[in-house]
């Protein structure tokens, strides 16, 4: 279900939290520069040699996250390609590595 999802008055902080807790949620896509967005499963690929695959706990999105969504700063090797899912700020569990990967084990707590 596509929503403006950051510009709704009625969406104050308090009430996204509780609308996304009550959703079975994995990811927020964002679709247009007006803030439009779909909550959606995105596809992933599967987890190479060298890659470490999370199952993400929580994840902050920032003002610089809505920055880079309006593409404010201008600089094309930081523009958003649409559609984007936003958010740097992660903490997850690794549930998968791949076969090169030495530093994390299946369990581990990442952030």
């Amino acid at each position: 279900k596509k929503t403006n999802c950051l510009r709704r008055k009625k969406l104050r902080r308090n009430h996204l939290r509780m609308s996304i807790q009550k959703r079975p949620l994995d990811g927020l896509l964002e679709t247009h520069l007006d803030y439009s967005c779909l909550f959606t499963s995105p596809a992933r690929r599967a987890t190479g040699e060298k890659d470490v695959t999370l199952k993400v706990l929580y994840c902050g999105i920032c003002h610089s996250d809505l920055h880079y969504i309006k593409n404010d700063w201008g600089n094309h090797d930081f523009a958003a390609n649409y559609p984007a899912v936003p958010g740097h700020e992660v903490v997850g569990e690794v549930i998968e590595v791949g076969s090169n990967v030495q530093n994390f084990t299946v369990g581990d707590k990442v952030g």
